[in-house]
């Protein structure tokens, strides 16, 4: 929710234990954190769609926006998930951010569903990207040096998919390739929409099915098993073509794997 514009039951607030007064109120995070609490111990959430607020933005240091982040997953998530996020967030792995024991306490009196079911049942499209997987992380091409990039694309697609020089953020550059051969990012599955020589890979929902099927070997290709083509590059970006074992535009690798 938007911290600077949200109406709640006083009571109920109160209940929920306010807003974590060890986060700092100058960063973000904090509103969050407080959603998640909302959802994860008996609340829910509205947005009022035609409601007007005006509010002045100053500017944040960011550093305290990952400060109340690491707060808040620390409290709220499960060892696993916070994996997750540290994966994405190196910098918080070592962020000191105060003692937590009043915010775990107010979980365990509030008797609040795990964070897993925040994901299974308030926002199920989001994918944990790097559970059940063969391989993950930025899927650098061998011969270029580049990496697989989603542009920070957030809607159902179909999309494009990009190269750009690897810079290692994995909200942008972190795909991951499942025991079961799926593709995806934390949002999407990359498909192939024609099964023709010269078509483009595309980010879009996941459907779940044997057209959305991939393999890899590492430092090989990585094949759409339906079309039969490979993942290469030409001047434009990614392109199926016709598997050729040694055409270095075709070799792949990604950060991680898991076998």
């Amino acid at each position: 929710m938007t911290g600077t514009s949200f109406a709640v039951d006083r009571r109920f607030y109160y209940h929920l234990g306010e807003f974590d007064v060890g986060m700092h109120s100058s960063g973000g995070n904090q509103y969050m954190e407080l959603s998640w609490r909302v959802w994860l111990c008996g609340g829910r959430l509205i947005h009022v769609p035609c409601s007007k607020i005006g509010h002045i933005q100053h500017q944040e240091d960011t550093t305290l926006d990952l400060y109340n982040y690491k707060r808040a997953i620390e409290v709220w998530m499960e060892p696993n998930l916070k994996q997750f996020v540290y994966d994405f967030y190196d910098n918080l792995t070592n962020l000191y951010v105060g003692d937590l024991s009043t915010q775990i306490w107010k979980k365990s009196r509030l008797s609040c569903h795990p964070f897993r079911w925040y994901l299974s049942n308030i926002w199920p499209t989001l994918l944990v990207y790097n559970e059940d997987i063969a391989a993950w992380g930025s899927v650098q091409n061998i011969l270029t040096g580049r990496c697989l990039d989603n542009h920070g694309y957030l809607y159902e697609g179909p999309q494009d998919l990009f190269v750009e020089l690897c810079h290692y953020k994995y909200l942008i550059q972190g795909f991951s390739l499942t025991r079961n051969g799926v593709l995806k990012t934390t949002l999407h599955c990359v498909n192939v929409a024609e099964y023709s020589s010269s078509s483009r890979p595309v980010l879009q929902k996941c459907l779940y099915g044997s057209l959305q099927k991939w393999t890899h070997v590492k430092r090989g290709q990585i094949q759409h098993i339906n079309s039969k083509l490979c993942l290469d590059l030409d001047y434009w970006g990614p392109i199926m073509k016709k598997c050729q074992s040694d055409k270095l535009t075709q070799l792949w690798m990604f950060t991680k794997y898991e076998y």
